[in-house]
């Protein structure tokens, strides 16, 4: 979490630009590939706002994770954010020791993503943001995928 807020705030500190903007809608499953594995959906005020999804490509040993706006976020553009970090743990229990991870943050429309690792054997951890209503509103995975 510490992680995803930092690369925010130096996000929003280095560019005061639209960053990568996506002005189409896309079908999640298109976006990442292979068999959706955990999915979440962020709530502000009783409203969906955001659905964090991870997938895994049992072909190529990828996980993928994409957030995804929903309800009154669709189709507003808002800073939003996706991570996901490979753990070093192959299976699951204290928490994810990163070994790597990728991420994509920028102002976007529809969804953030999507963000990828290579991990056959390993367990992944995914979060998402977005910023809605004055703050950054957050969903974090647990360790998953092992």
């Amino acid at each position: 979490m510490i992680r995803m807020l930092t690369a925010v705030l130096l996000t929003l500190l280095s560019t005061f630009a639209v960053v990568g903007a996506s002005t189409t809608s896309a079908d999640a499953a298109t976006v990442c590939g292979g068999k959706e594995i955990w999915a979440k959906t962020k709530y502000y005020d009783g409203q969906a706002i955001g659905r964090l999804r991870v997938f895994y490509n049992a072909t190529y040993g990828t996980n993928c994770a994409q957030f995804d706006h929903a309800g009154a976020t669709w189709g507003v553009k808002r800073f939003t954010g996706v991570g996901l970090d490979r753990c070093t743990q192959t299976s699951p229990g204290r928490g994810c020791s990163i070994s790597t991870f990728d991420s994509d943050y920028g102002y976007y429309s529809y969804y953030a993503g999507p963000a990828k690792v290579k991990a056959p054997r390993n367990c992944v951890r995914a979060d998402g943001l977005i910023y809605w209503r004055g703050a950054y509103r957050t969903i974090t995975s647990p360790v998953i995928g092992c």
